[in-house]
């Protein structure tokens, strides 16, 4: 029986925007191939695109880009042939400044080196690296609030959200519909392997956030029960 050396990648993307148009503006391949065309997506609707590879070494591996009137947003993909040496994985780039509608070949490649270092040693652009142990990626930047999840294996498949946010980044809705706080590069992880902690939200600079204290109760001067070293 032979090696199935085929790997897929299906993106869905998801337009919860009342006002914002995703345009498709272009596709690198590393390695691999269209089967299903990326579509614009209009607001309020939602599309799907899948690729494949077209090697024996190499998987599926690329960037898909959207503009919008004032963003454009780059997704990268890896579903590699060797498991063993390369990880399944995904990424989001916010540009304002629509880096995204030229030269697709140089995001792949600064996507693929921030993947395979430390995240503050590139901050050009607004950008998030969902890792094997992580299972959602949020990513601020202008007008819009962008989500994505994995489904890893041969045929992976990457969910892709774009809402609107307001205008401080603060209080959108999570999955179980409570407020919450948004971050520019954000991603969440699953509890960690075993013996290991659970994994902790990383943010753009690649800093784990730190809890916050419980304020120190404030005491009362007049009452002595309360004054340190009162007999």
């Amino acid at each position: 029986m032979g090696l199935n050396v085929s790997r897929f990648v299906e993106i869905h993307i998801s337009n919860k925007t009342r006002k914002v148009t995703l345009k498709q503006c272009g596709t690198y391949f590393f390695s691999g191939h269209v089967l299903n065309p990326p579509q614009d997506v209009a607001p309020g609707s939602s599309k799907s695109c899948k690729f494949t590879n077209n090697s024996l070494f190499w998987g599926a591996n690329g960037v898909l880009a959207f503009e919008a009137e004032s963003f454009t947003l780059a997704i990268y993909f890896s579903n590699p042939i060797d498991y063993n040496r390369f990880s399944v994985e995904m990424g989001l780039e916010l540009s304002q400044d629509k880096v995204h509608k030229s030269n697709l070949q140089a995001v792949y490649e600064r996507l693929v080196k921030i993947s395979h270092q430390s995240p503050q040693e590139n901050a050009m652009f607004p950008f998030v690296i969902l890792k094997e142990n992580q299972d959602e990626a949020q990513l601020n930047a202008g007008p819009v609030e962008v989500t994505a999840t994995m489904a890893r294996g041969r045929s992976a498949v990457i969910s892709v959200t774009v809402r609107e946010r307001g205008g401080s980044g603060v209080g959108s809705q999570g999955r179980d519909g409570q407020p919450r706080e948004t971050r520019p590069g954000e991603v969440r992880t699953p509890a960690g392997p075993p013996g290991e902690p659970h994994g902790q939200p990383w943010n753009r600079t690649g800093a784990l956030r730190t809890p916050q204290r419980p304020p120190e109760p404030r005491r009362d001067p007049w009452n002595p029960a309360e004054t340190p070293g009162t007999p």
